[in-house]
């Protein structure tokens, strides 16, 4: 009923709408571990569809000045962004992505956990609270090979600390608030001198510059952590446009010079 009503709210946007349905699903997700019926409950929640026509992503010079401002930043808790830019994770993974997820050896971080701000229903309490929970789907839960460059940033930032279980962003044993990230991110793109944009366009163009370089649709949607390719398509669908476009262009070239 809850998922129904958030669904058939018309004051709330589809954005907004999966949101609270997604932050629902994590917690119903930490409360029914173990049940019977978990795996029926959490088929019957369906997420509203959401509306893939405007995805915000950074240009090529756009990206080059926020990560200048990230390298030479004095808080190095903004490197954090750097690694969303080359491997998509959503602001929740990063917040909650600890030391021990980092394997240097093999250059593969893994993402399993999640961090929300959730409503708290207790009396005379915080009116939410920070939970660190599992990831939005299974396929959410994934391994995403690290680049090299990134991976001694990385490691330059780990030697400030010996413990594998503190979080990354906050080099504490709590997780840093995905709030107060937001807020930094604001900082930087001001410094950068970059045009405001959610957060979430540092994954999509991630994703957009993964096409443009000929990365593969499938590889590109498990490195997401996308339920199905179908996601990916949909959402990513102008990119593929420009893959298209560059195909047709080398079958061009083929017949001028060959036929």
């Amino acid at each position: 009923l809850f998922v129904q009503f958030i669904t058939n709210n018309s004051d709330l946007s589809d954005s907004y709408k999966r949101k609270i349905i997604s932050i629902f699903k994590t917690a119903l997700r930490e409360m029914l571990k173990g049940s019977d019926d978990f795996v029926s409950i959490m088929q019957m929640i369906k997420m509203p569809k959401a509306d893939y026509e405007d995805v915000q992503i950074f240009s090529i010079k756009e990206q080059r000045l926020v990560e200048n401002t990230l390298i030479n930043s004095k808080d190095k808790r903004a490197l954090g962004i750097l690694l969303c830019f080359y491997t998509g994770i959503r602001l929740g993974e990063l917040c909650a992505l600890k030391w021990g997820d980092i394997d240097f050896e093999a250059g593969i971080v893994s993402i399993s956990r999640t961090v929300s701000r959730i409503k708290n229903f207790q009396q005379h309490a915080d009116k939410s609270v920070l939970l660190v929970g599992t990831p939005k789907s299974k396929k959410s839960v994934r391994k995403i090979p690290l680049p090299d460059f990134l991976l001694k940033l990385s490691y330059d930032l780990k030697l400030h600390t010996q413990n594998e279980n503190f979080y990354v962003v906050s080099n504490t044993n709590v997780p840093i608030d995905p709030r107060t990230y937001q807020k930094l991110y604001k900082r930087v793109l001001t410094s950068a001198g970059v045009k405001d944009r959610k957060f979430h366009a540092i994954r999509h163009t991630f994703a957009t510059r993964s096409l443009e370089l000929g990365v593969d649709i499938k590889t590109v949607s498990e490195i997401l952590g996308h339920s199905n390719v179908s996601i990916t398509l949909n959402i990513y669908a102008h990119s593929l446009m420009e893959q298209k476009k560059k195909a047709i262009d080398k079958l061009n070239e083929l017949h001028v010079t060959h036929m």
